[in-house]
């Protein structure tokens, strides 16, 4: 039996236009298109939140945009989230890789902080057990989404002396999807 040529379908892709990162536990991004649906883009008004109960959904990008500005959030320059302080900016790595069924998408998000302390573990067992999206915001104010494939989201720590790296990596067949207001846009 002879077999094809095989070629290494693998790309990635690093991003140094984010501003901003907002960690939305799952469950309270609430998403109308099914997570198996392969689209570069998400329309905004295919968004919701939940609060106290009620489901919301955005008409708007402004509003998902003031809506977010109440949650914490990473940005390019060191801060602290959570109890969580970055000694620099988080970055974001996409792989992605052809297979039989499509593409398939791993998001690696990485953060840099200052040192191991009993914040940081609880930041860990928080991501780790609950699970995230993730919302990004370019330079240019544009929104971005990492949705949360459950259950292939990991989170790993490394610490070496004065200085930690927490990775959440993800799995998804959507890859970063583009949040826009009208799905003509894309």
């Amino acid at each position: 039996m002879k077999m094809g040529n095989f070629t290494n379908t693998c790309k990635e892709l690093f991003l140094d236009d984010i501003t901003r990162i907002y960690p939305l536990r799952a469950g309270i991004l609430i998403h109308a298109q099914p997570e198996t649906l392969r689209t570069t883009h998400v329309d905004v008004t295919q968004l919701s939140r939940t609060e106290g109960g009620a489901t919301t959904a955005f008409g708007s990008l402004q509003q998902l945009s003031e809506w977010l500005a109440g949650h914490e959030h990473f940005t390019e320059e060191p801060e602290t989230l959570m109890g969580l302080e970055l000694s620099d900016a988080a970055t974001l790595r996409i792989a992605t890789e052809s297979a039989a069924g499509g593409y398939r998408y791993t998001l690696t998000l990485t953060l840099p902080t200052t040192y191991y302390h009993e914040e940081e573990r609880v930041f860990i067992r928080q991501l780790e057990r609950l699970g995230h999206d993730y919302i990004l915001e370019r330079r240019d104010g544009t929104l971005a989404l990492l949705r949360y494939f459950s259950p292939a989201q990991k989170v790993t720590h490394n610490a070496d002396g004065g200085s930690a790296t927490i990775t959440v990596s993800m799995k998804n067949v959507t890859g970063m999807q583009d949040i826009v207001a009208d799905e003509s846009d894309e």
